[in-house]
């Protein structure tokens, strides 16, 4: 579990669990978890090269 990304990580599983219970399940390959404000200026990668600031 990412530190910074806990309480989205908790959800995401805790969804999964009730989906669960009525036979349906998350495309795993298809759903992530999007960085988005303070944590993703801080986790940002460069680009090829270049970063969007």
């Amino acid at each position: 579990m990412r530190p910074s990304l806990g309480c989205a990580d908790r959800f995401y599983e805790a969804l999964i669990k009730l989906m669960a219970k009525f036979d349906l399940q998350i495309a795993e390959k298809k759903a992530k978890i999007l960085e988005f404000g303070l944590i993703a200026k801080e986790n940002r990668k460069a680009f090829i090269g270049w970063s969007i600031e």
